[in-house]
């Protein structure tokens, strides 16, 4: 018979102390919300990235592009010559669902369902972290002074985006 899993093997310690429950469920629901917002960006932004122009980011980070290196900055399957043929997979496979859901569903799809499943991410990590860690720990709502303060010092420029 084989080791448990991870994730099992964990669960099964039950000496862990409550700081360190808290640090898990943090960094778990941080791992969770992110993959969850991850995956409403566009495929045209998700193509930019898995096939960049190495050309540019060689010259920002000095390296020489010889033919051994050619596709240093390219993500894995996207390295190779049949790159565009992967990218209009990834296209067909996003526009097809679209269209067929847009088809079926019309209006209904799009501003309801899709509103109803994006909406489900942020109360629950509200909930969870929460419920972890309790009302004395809450100390107020940091975005008050956080996000106002780094925005004014950026100047509300866009370039960094």
């Amino acid at each position: 018979m084989g080791q448990l899993p991870v994730g099992v093997r964990c669960c099964q310690q039950p000496n862990l102390s409550l700081t360190k429950w808290r640090a898990f469920i943090f960094i778990f629901t941080l791992f969770i919300y992110t993959t969850f917002h991850a995956s409403r960006k566009p495929i045209s932004v998700v193509k930019s990235v898995l096939h960049p122009n190495c050309t540019e980011i060689a010259l920002k980070e000095n390296k020489t592009i010889t033919p051994e290196n050619a596709t240093f900055c390219m993500w894995k399957p996207f390295d190779t010559n049949d790159y565009n043929a992967l990218l209009g997979y990834l296209d067909l496979s996003f526009l097809l669902s679209y269209a067929l859901g847009m088809f079926f569903l019309g209006q209904v799809a799009e501003r309801i369902i899709c509103g109803f499943f994006q909406s489900s991410g942020w109360p629950a990590v509200v909930t969870i972290m929460g419920n972890w860690f309790g009302k004395s720990n809450k100390s107020g709502n940091i975005n008050s002074n956080g996000v106002p303060k780094l925005e004014l010092s950026s100047n509300f420029d866009d370039d960094d985006v």
